[in-house]
């Protein structure tokens, strides 16, 4: 039972700073206001986490980890471009419902500062996501010849669109609402841009 407790505590701890953390900034929040809002001691977050350095790290290896998962599980690229952009920005905007506060959060440290604390923490997390789009835009210009030379260029603007994308409909609390038609629109603006260099 001791153990259950000490779950939900490190959980409550976890979505508090989350909480804080997407709507305030890393920064800009200190241990104290998450204990306060967690209605738990510095010593109990400093026995979870150590600092806030490893709430933070906590938070993306729960989270940041999921959608690892997801992006390692699309199926391999088979000369469908179009089907792997779409079944990709799906599983985005599929993970940004689940979790919209952390995909905020995510998308504003990618952002940020290069020698910041915050972007320092969760690099590694972001270079495994990049390695990993990376590689498939390398596959589709094994196919797709005319892509050549292009492909850290496409990763960057497909990320930017995409998250872009799911950060409009996040703010304008909608993005519950992103139906499969707009998901088709959106990859088919990226391809247009593909297919024309």
């Amino acid at each position: 039972m001791a153990l259950e407790v000490d779950m939900t505590k490190k959980q409550l701890i976890m979505e508090k700073a989350l909480q804080l953390f997407a709507m305030e900034g890393y920064e800009s929040v200190g241990v104290a206001k998450i204990v306060e809002e967690a209605n738990v001691t510095k010593p109990t977050l400093y026995h979870y986490f150590g600092n806030k350095e490893g709430l933070l790290k906590s938070i993306y290896e729960v989270y940041f980890t999921h959608l690892i998962d997801q992006l390692k599980n699309e199926p391999p690229f088979h000369q469908d471009v179009t089907k792997a952009i779409e079944g990709l920005t799906k599983t985005y905007i599929e993970f940004a419902k689940e979790n919209d506060l952390f995909f905020w959060l995510s998308n504003h440290l990618r952002k940020g500062p290069l020698k910041s604390q915050s972007h320092l923490i969760v690099k590694d997390f972001h270079d495994e996501e990049l390695a990993i789009i990376t590689k498939l835009f390398f596959e589709m210009s094994d196919f797709h010849t005319n892509l050549k030379g292009n492909e850290q260029f496409l990763v960057r603007n497909y990320l930017n669109l995409v998250n872009g994308f799911i950060e409009f409909n996040i703010l304008n609390q909608q993005i519950d609402q992103v139906s499969g038609q707009q998901i088709h629109q959106l990859c088919k603006q990226f391809l247009y841009g593909i297919f024309s260099l």
